[in-house]
């Protein structure tokens, strides 16, 4: 999946004029010429509720906090995947979205690595689109560890090459518990575990799958 900056930036500034007037774009590229910040929690922190966070291509990284943290926020975080890498250096998530962030939250575009307590831990309604999951680690999940609450929803996404280390119950690839998840036309693979799942554990959760495999 190859995802052009121009084209995307283009598609996507057109839906941006239908956000109300309130709504505000920011932009963060970590060493271009325009931008609004170079880090993107600094832009996520100046957000509000329907605003939208366009991330040019680079490698963004953090090691004393997730590279992103949605902090409850109801916005859309967009990039272009290969080309737009998360990258953890630290004992954390990649992406956190567990303070109940609702319908409308998008993470668009990313490529996400290096997690040491999974790629992404939701506990809320946010859509993943067009994200590449790779090579993280976690104690109960590798890639994904969606729980107890919300209805999380996975578009187009890879989950590759992720690692549960722990002897608990959890899995390298996607551990669901206590919540509903929806994945579309996504590609779990190579995951692995010490103990229980490769792939995917669900534990009193609802799974829908279409298209994936």
């Amino acid at each position: 999946m190859t995802f052009k900056w121009s084209v995307l930036f283009t598609v996507l500034s057109a839906a941006a004029m239908a956000i109300s007037a309130s709504a505000a774009v920011w932009v963060v590229d970590d060493d271009g010429p325009i931008y609004d910040f170079r880090i993107i929690q600094d832009a996520v922190d100046a957000a509000s509720d329907g605003d939208q966070i366009y991330v040019m291509p680079g490698v963004y990284s953090e090691s004393s906090r997730p590279v992103i943290n949605f902090n409850g926020k109801m916005i859309e975080i967009i990039g272009t995947m290969e080309d737009t890498i998360l990258k953890q250096q630290g004992p954390h998530a990649v992406v956190q979205a567990i303070q109940l962030e609702a319908p409308g939250t998008l993470l668009f575009g990313f490529t996400l690595t290096g997690g040491q307590e999974s790629g992404l831990i939701t506990a809320s309604d946010i859509k993943v689109v067009n994200c590449l999951i790779e090579n993280n680690i976690g104690d109960v999940a590798g890639g994904v560890f969606a729980w107890i609450y919300g209805n999380p929803q996975f578009e187009n996404c890879i989950i590759q090459s992720n690692h549960m280390f722990d002897n608990s119950p959890g899995a390298g690839g996607v551990y669901v518990s206590g919540c509903g998840v929806k994945m579309v036309n996504c590609t779990i693979s190579g995951n692995t575990s010490v103990n229980d799942a490769g792939g995917f554990y669900i534990y009193a959760a609802d799974v829908e799958l279409e298209s994936c495999s």
